[in-house]
């Protein structure tokens, strides 16, 4: 068996909702598609099997920039990687306050799906896979791999167009890198749709 590197990907900054979303809502910020331009430039150089992405539009557009360096990688839209909230930790149920127990654990359940499929070691050779998801589904993904509590996922933050990369080998699984967006300039790092003021 190999080792598989995944590289987890959140999508850039997306536009603000409007009434007239379609289901796979909103497309990215002008910001948006630079931070996604510059976060394919980053994976340019590297070697690509496989890219994932959540069904969502802001997610698409952003392994869209991926893919552009890399034509002969395969895409594979996994709806297991839409935004959820797969676990409502007590001082966060004022964003989800109508979300019934009955719900949240139906998004645990499907982002564990997305954790079963993306987080196994290669078969035959070492791999490099990336998965363009969303904030919240990429810390339940880090945490879980990581053997911590699976409410600790809201304790950190990744910001748009980070990368996180996680070290899948057959005997343990080691998370090297969370939120890096040392590709971006500070202008460019942003969590929702402003750039982060403390952003170094």
């Amino acid at each position: 068996m190999g080792n598989r590197y995944l590289y987890l990907v959140r999508h850039a900054q997306r536009a603000v909702e409007t009434a007239d979303d379609g289901p796979l809502e909103q497309d990215l910020t002008p910001a948006g598609v630079e931070q996604a331009r510059l976060t394919g430039l980053r994976f340019a150089p590297l070697p690509v099997d496989t890219i994932y992405t959540s069904p969502l539009l802001r997610a698409t557009r952003t392994a869209d920039a991926i893919a552009a360096h890399h034509p002969s990688a395969r895409r594979i839209t996994l709806p297991e990687l839409i935004e959820s909230a797969p676990g409502l930790p007590r001082d966060f149920t004022a964003d989800y306050g109508t979300v019934t127990a009955a719900e949240v654990a139906e998004m645990r359940r499907v982002a564990d799906l997305a954790f079963a499929r993306l987080f196994a070691p290669s078969p035959d050779r070492d791999t490099f896979d990336v998965a363009v998801s969303h904030g919240n589904i990429i810390r339940y993904l880090l945490v879980r791999a990581m053997g911590l509590p699976l409410d600790l996922w809201r304790r950190f933050d990744v910001m748009n167009c980070s990368i996180c990369v996680v070290n899948i080998a057959p005997t343990f699984t080691c998370v090297e890198r969370v939120g890096d967006v040392g590709h971006l300039p500070r202008e460019l790092q942003s969590f929702v749709r402003d750039a982060a003021p403390h952003a170094v």
